[in-house]
């Protein structure tokens, strides 16, 4: 009988092997990318394969007594492909909240607006002035698209000029906005290259509020100006916290940034004293951040700050500082910097087992439950279980997509 079995089964094999071996079914994009020699059937880039980017140097104003947001930004797109780019795709995500816009998200009347306004644009040496020629440069939804006189060549790089202003939404809080009256989380807020890749070209998706993040990698070197009773938290290293903080703060971060117990950077009594900002505080805070993919912001005059530092490197020595910044109202969030902690440290040197790729981590006290580089947006939760299952679920999304691209 087993004999039998034996040869039934190895027969069986004979059978279903082809049926396993057949080729699983390929794009017709991703098929010629095969034949350029991008991508490899093994999964792993190919010999030619390339990556555009876009650098980014940003100065916004934020108003919260009018909601006003402005800025202007220099932006390097490097065209590192093989091809001669005879558009650009602009990226305007806060167009979510024009009306008449397609979208999935559903926006509270009061949110709905004009959009963004662009002051000026300029490509090059090209001024772009009108957004309404359907040859030359236009909004389909959530994109702005550039046809434009100068073309960006292959493996050379371009610079663009933009200055922007729009509302930012009090209510219909998508991933962005209002969190309470003196706190906000303000993310997709400025113009920014959409991705042209080797597969597709550019992705020409209009952002309708339930997409994630396909973006290019960049530097970023962020000017915030707010006013002087707030304080910013943000993608990348803090590089002006001297001009801000006043003594007692400064003390206690760089308590923090050695401790791994929790420091309460910034607690009841710090407002109370009315020692939180320097007596020369500029409202102006300074951010810089290489290699990442996207970047956020928020703000708050009245949030409590707890911070500790986690060793994510044991070769090395290296730290990262793991923060929660939070309304005292909210019970839960008091243990949020010590879920944090833990979970940067279980995610560096038990699973992936690989140092934590940035210098910080920021839970925000928010409206949504939505990760950015160095940045968190959650909001409160019912249960211990329901937060520690949302702050690592959000935190080990800085590998996934953002260190790792994928």
């Amino acid at each position: 009988m087993k004999i039998c079995n034996s040869i039934l089964f190895t027969g069986l094999l004979f059978i279903v092997s082809p049926i396993f071996s057949q080729q699983l079914f390929t794009t017709t994009e991703v098929s010629n990318a095969y034949l350029k020699g991008t991508r490899a059937t093994t999964g792993k880039p190919g010999k030619n394969y390339w990556q555009n980017r876009g650098d980014y140097t940003i100065h916004v104003n934020f108003d919260p007594s009018s909601n006003l947001l402005s800025g202007n930004e220099i932006i390097t797109y490097y065209n590192n492909s093989p091809d001669t780019l005879r558009e650009l795709i602009i990226r305007l995500y806060p167009d979510l909240y024009k009306k008449g816009v397609s979208r999935l998200s559903e926006i509270d009347e009061k949110d709905l607006n004009e959009g963004v306004t662009i002051d000026s644009f300029q490509i090059g040496n090209k001024i772009i002035s009108n957004f309404s020629d359907p040859n030359k440069a236009f909004h389909k939804n959530t994109n702005l698209i550039i046809h434009s006189e100068e073309y960006i060549l292959p493996h050379s790089k371009v610079q663009l000029s933009v200055r922007w202003h729009y509302a930012v939404n009090i209510g219909s809080p998508v991933r962005t906005g209002m969190v309470d009256n003196g706190s906000y989380f303000i993310a997709y807020f400025f113009p920014r290259v959409s991705v042209y890749d080797d597969i597709d070209g550019w992705d020409t998706w209009s952002y309708n509020g339930s997409q994630e993040f396909y973006n290019d990698f960049g530097n970023f070197n962020v000017d915030i100006s707010v006013p002087k009773d707030y304080v910013v938290w943000a993608t990348g290293d803090r590089l002006n916290a001297e001009e801000n903080f006043s003594d007692n703060i400064i003390k206690k971060i760089k308590i923090a940034s050695t401790s791994t117990k929790i420091i309460h950077v910034m607690d009841t009594t710090d407002y109370l004293n009315n020692d939180i900002f320097s007596s020369t505080d500029t409202g102006i805070w300074k951010f810089s951040a290489n290699d990442v993919t996207d970047f956020a912001f928020a703000i708050s005059n009245h949030y409590l700050w707890d911070v500790s530092s986690v060793v994510v490197d044991s070769s090395t020595g290296r730290r990262t500082l793991a923060e929660a910044a939070y309304n005292k109202i909210h019970l839960d969030y008091f243990d949020i910097a010590n879920q944090a902690h833990q979970s940067v440290y279980y995610m560096c040197h038990f699973y992936p087992e690989y140092p934590f790729p940035f210098n910080h981590e920021t839970v925000f006290d928010g409206t949504d439950q939505m990760e950015y580089p160095m940045m968190v947006n959650d909001n409160p939760t019912q249960s211990h279980k329901d937060a520690v299952q949302l702050t690592s679920h959000e935190i080990f999304h800085s590998y996934f997509p953002f260190f790792m691209g994928i």
